[in-house]
């Protein structure tokens, strides 16, 4: 994703120009060497040994998929789809970490109802998490029954 930064051209003996032209390629030289160290030091590139945080990396990933500019190319559908996959599996495992999501699971066929229906639970988002049976409605909650 990050092209290399830019090299600086090679190094040459110290000299005195003497004409125009030598003047005007010195002073190339120097804005190709200034260049290059911009860019070198450019801070939209990734810098992997300081600084990693997550919330860098996801800024960083942010400005890619929005095809910001900066020292790297732009992200190809695949690699955008792949950041757009990562991304929701992480928020999925962040809100079901802080129950910030308001998701309805259901238990494997191993926990069923007295009855024998399927068991629906419910909750998250700062609401109290609620057990449902899908075929007699009868209702959990924490502290136990709610309804049957």
């Amino acid at each position: 994703m990050q092209r290399p930064p830019q090299q600086p051209p090679a190094p040459a003996r110290a000299a005195t120009a003497r004409t125009r032209a030598e003047r005007l390629v010195w002073e190339d030289r120097a804005r190709r060497i200034e260049a290059a160290r911009r860019d070198a030091c450019d801070p939209r590139r990734w810098q992997s040994q300081h600084g990693r945080t997550a919330i860098r990396a996801a800024l960083w990933l942010s400005g890619r998929v929005d095809g910001r500019p900066g020292p790297f190319r732009s992200l190809s559908e695949a690699e955008q789809r792949h950041v757009a996959t990562v991304a929701a599996g992480a928020l999925g495992r962040v809100e079901s970490v802080l129950d910030l999501a308001d998701v309805r699971r259901e238990p494997t066929s191993e926990h069923p109802c007295q009855c024998g229906g399927t068991i629906e639970v419910y909750g998250g988002a700062g609401a109290q998490p609620v057990a449902r049976c899908k075929s007699c409605g009868a209702l959990w909650f924490e502290n136990g029954v709610i309804a049957a």
